[in-house]
């Protein structure tokens, strides 16, 4: 492995001089010296060590994102976010995603601890406890973005939350169709088990417990093909819905296509709503009615929370750090009508 020893000696400098155009600082250098060093790591093929650069100064300028499904057009607007706000402070992501397994998502866990990220940022990922008093024996910085585990008020407070409030999108959601004069509404939803679709079902039917109404409620899954089999199930009852609160927007999107194969009107028999606001949303035929969660910014507020948390933990340059929001910091959902309901 090439060196900046080896580097030094080609461009006839001194280490530090090699250190400083490596690192951009702290000092600066002739424009000659400068030129004399990128040719030499040009000729001599040099790459710099950031695991040695890392036990010496303690900071990898690395963050570890775990979200649980990259397929999912929600995370990656929650990730673009993430990586938009730190890169501006010279950070890089290294991204692991768990789909959905505690095994997978704990051999992440360790590869950011061996690779002495700077801290770590999960997106709707179940945070096992083991796992938090791993993490939290390195002194890594954590923030978690709508966790799906029950957490308690003391870890709540230790790891500082960004959530959005999902009982009250799903609330607006329910008022909308109540509105609209929809009296025989379904809902599709994912894992039961998981808190972000059971808010959301919780304020959907609180919606229309006000009204005297119930709504069937169907546990399906979390994408598109979930969707599609839970909604033709729904629509070719006897006395099937005239309205459908899909509780993420692929699985609207089965909806859309099922209600598609079965030759049913949008939204003229039939009315969608569904809930995130993903990109793809405003671009289907018809453009979907959905609950709009503020992804990118969920993204750019968890990052700088964990910026600052990085800030804080740093002893010898923590005077005068900006202090992390403790709990949970709720952000609010929109309803955005189009043309699906």
């Amino acid at each position: 492995m090439v060196t900046q020893n080896d580097v030094a000696k080609r461009a006839g400098v001194s280490n530090a001089a090699v250190s400083y155009v490596v690192n951009n600082g702290p000092r600066s250098t002739s424009e000659a010296t400068r030129n004399k060093v990128l040719k030499a790591i040009k000729e001599l093929g040099y790459r710099k060590n950031n695991v040695a650069r890392s036990l010496k100064t303690n900071s990898s300028k690395v963050i570890g994102l775990l979200i649980p499904d990259s397929s999912n057009a929600f995370f990656s607007e929650v990730a673009k976010g993430i990586e938009d706000e730190i890169y501006q402070w010279g950070y890089t992501v290294m991204f692991g995603n768990t789909a959905g397994d505690d095994k997978r998502q704990a051999s992440y866990i360790e590869t950011f601890i061996s690779q002495m990220v700077d801290g770590v940022i999960f997106v709707t990922t179940p945070l096992l406890e083991e796992q938090l008093s791993e993490i939290s024996a390195f002194s890594i910085p954590v923030i978690v973005i709508d966790p799906e585990c029950n957490l308690d008020d003391e870890t709540v407070e230790h790891l500082s939350v960004v959530s959005v409030n999902g009982e009250g999108g799903g609330y607006l959601a329910g008022e909308y169709l109540l509105q609209k004069g929809h009296k025989n509404m379904a809902i599709i939803a994912g894992d039961q088990k998981v808190p972000p679709a059971t808010v959301r079902v919780e304020g959907f039917t609180e919606a229309l417990r006000a009204a005297s109404l119930e709504a069937e409620v169907v546990w399906a899954g979390d994408h598109p093909y979930d969707g599609y089999l839970a909604a033709k199930e729904l629509l070719q009852l006897q006395n099937p819905p005239t309205a459908i609160f899909a509780c993420n927007d692929l699985l609207a999107l089965g909806v859309l296509r099922a209600a598609a194969d079965l030759e049913i009107q949008i939204p003229e028999n039939l009315a969608v709503v569904g809930f995130d606001d993903i990109e793809i949303a405003n671009f289907l035929c018809p453009r979907l009615t959905t609950i709009c969660q503020p992804k990118y910014e969920m993204g750019q507020i968890a990052a700088k929370n964990l910026l600052k948390k990085i800030a804080n933990s740093d002893t010898e340059n923590s005077q005068g750090a900006d202090p992390v929001p403790s709990g949970v910091t709720l952000l609010d959902t929109e309803l955005i009508i189009r043309e699906s309901a």
